[in-house]
């Protein structure tokens, strides 16, 4: 596991009690307790979990959430499992003040040893079809998958170090299997849903302009933090790209790099063998007075003061 993906790991224990081991997994609750800063803090915690090709599933058992992912909006209002697969968008998440469920976050290499290694053909074939985002579960399949992942936390939280990680797996293997078995029994709801054109459709050109720039966001976000770098690297105006972005997503293509950018640096002030200077330096910035007023700006605070914070 890299130390980036460590960093996001401690940051979901921090704001959400999760609890994570280094073979690559974390699982928490959405509940009371921790609902203000899932909310608050999600925007951060997806931005910089997405370049990292982490993996993201989480079982609503109740209340509503609304999300923006891969420029579709959901607004989910009945037990479901919403999922995602690493190098996703998701823009927005908002849950309701009632919510309630569990949640993962695991690494790409995670998948492929405890899922893929371990599949029969016909599992593979599911799995790395085209991807589902979205499952309604009836109250059994609800408590099957809860189930599941709450024996794979278990595993987690053993201090007994003996077969753990294997136990890991195998019990997540058994989660991912479930999964599978409602995916094959949903196939012809959901492709009847999809002939009646009800997940909705993105104009092909405007969802490839919008795919490449989240791609060149995330290679070079950390340094780059002018619209035109990204404009002119896809042939197109900034005006024309900002359009098609708050078409899709509501937000200028200023606001997204924006906000890549703070949620880049909020991982770097929490590490603290980079010095504030040293951050500046590596996000591009002239010098640490121009980056101490970008994320005063953009985060509401000083990188001193967020630091002080947060570690």
């Amino acid at each position: 596991m890299t130390q980036e993906i460590e960093k996001v790991f401690e940051l979901l224990a921090q704001y959400t009690s999760a609890s994570w081991h280094k073979c690559g997994i974390a699982i928490g609750d959405i509940n009371a307790a921790n609902l203000a800063n899932i909310n608050a803090y999600a925007h951060d915690l997806f931005i910089s979990a997405f370049p990292l090709d982490l993996h993201f599933g989480l079982i609503l058992k109740e209340g509503v959430l609304d999300i923006v992912s891969d420029y579709q909006e959901y607004h989910i209002t009945e037990p479901a499992l919403f999922s995602k697969g690493g190098r996703s968008i998701v823009s927005n998440l908002k849950f309701s003040d009632n919510a309630g469920g569990i949640f993962y976050f695991c690494t790409k290499d995670f998948i492929e040893e405890c899922v893929l290694e371990r599949s029969a053909s016909i599992i593979k074939k599911v799995l790395t079809a085209r991807p589902r985002q979205l499952l309604h579960l009836d109250n059994a399949e609800l408590n099957r998958l809860s189930d599941m992942l709450e024996r794979s936390r278990e595993y987690i939280q053993d201090e007994n170090k003996e077969l753990k990680q294997e136990l890991i797996f195998t019990s997540f293997f058994n989660y991912f299997l479930e999964v599978v078995r409602i995916i094959i029994k949903d196939t012809h709801i959901r492709e009847a849903h999809e002939e009646a054109g009800e997940n909705g459709k993105l104009p092909s050109a405007s969802g490839k302009i919008m795919k490449s720039f989240i791609s060149l966001l995330f290679e070079h976000g950390e340094t780059e933090h002018n619209p035109s770098f990204y404009a002119d690297k896809l042939c197109i105006s900034v005006q024309y790209l900002s359009v098609i972005l708050k078409g899709i997503t509501r937000n200028s293509a200023k606001k997204w790099i924006e906000g890549y950018a703070v949620a880049r640096a909020k991982l770097y002030l929490r590490q603290p063998q980079y010095s504030i200077q040293q951050i500046a330096a590596m996000m591009n910035f002239a010098d640490q007075s121009s980056f101490g007023k970008f994320f005063k700006k953009n985060a509401g605070m000083s990188p001193k003061t967020y630091r002080n914070k947060n570690n």
